[in-house]
């Protein structure tokens, strides 16, 4: 009778052991292991999601770091080129391939910078108008874009739009005199001397010009 109750004690055991599932394991409250039991279903197809979410994004930063690499290669395999049209069609191809990476930007830099040493002003503004729509003010490029861009419309004789870019550097951060010296060299050129007068002498108070510049600053402000 004794034997009969040990085997049938150890049964129950090794049936009820089967019976567990990793729920009982864990030891979890009553309550949290009943809310997991009523959502299964939800909680299954929420962790299948997140894995989901988790490989995609580690899919799209291993290809955005790729894109980067080959971007950046191709751009420094372009820049080496001396041949001005095929410099110019490697350049647009990495501007078209790989638009969504810094690479990208700078080589429509550089070949808005080709178009430039051709003369060829009204193809360079086209792209830095391009430029201009993508490049925000957050973007550290942004102030080399001003400067580039008013270099191009002041080289082209359209000295209203370069001064409008030029202007725009007098509120960025560190580029205020560089903004102010060339704003009042178009004021200048316009014949405009009480207006450049007045943009040397914020030039000249600003935090940021260079010791080497004010002495020249102040002379001009002198002759105006």
């Amino acid at each position: 009778m004794d034997e009969s109750n040990a085997f049938t004690k150890r049964h129950v055991e090794e049936v009820t052991a089967a019976k567990r599932t990793i729920l009982d394991e864990l030891n979890l409250p009553p309550a949290v292991k009943k809310y997991i039991q009523d959502n299964a279903r939800f909680l299954q197809v929420s962790f299948v999601l997140i894995i989901g979410g988790i490989c995609a994004w580690n899919y799209y930063s291993y290809y955005t770091a790729t894109n980067n690499d080959r971007a950046s290669q191709q751009l420094s395999q372009a820049l080496l080129i001396t041949d001005l049209e095929q410099k110019a069609a490697s350049l647009e191809n990495i501007s078209t391939e790989f638009s969504a990476t810094g690479s990208a930007i700078w080589a429509q830099f550089t070949l808005a910078g080709e178009h430039m040493g051709q003369k060829q002003y009204r193809e360079a503004i086209s792209i830095l108008q391009g430029l201009n729509e993508d490049v925000n003010r957050d973007n550290p490029l942004f102030p080399l874009l001003q400067q580039f861009s008013g270099v191009a419309y002041e080289l082209s004789g359209e000295v209203d739009l370069a001064l409008q870019h030029y202007e725009a550097l007098t509120s960025l951060p560190g580029f205020a005199a560089l903004g102010y010296l060339e704003s009042g060299r178009i004021y200048e050129l316009k014949g405009q001397g009480a207006k450049a007068k007045d943009s040397y002498e914020k030039a000249n108070t600003s935090n940021d010009i260079k010791p080497e510049q004010r002495a020249w600053v102040q002379e001009k402000i002198n002759t105006l």
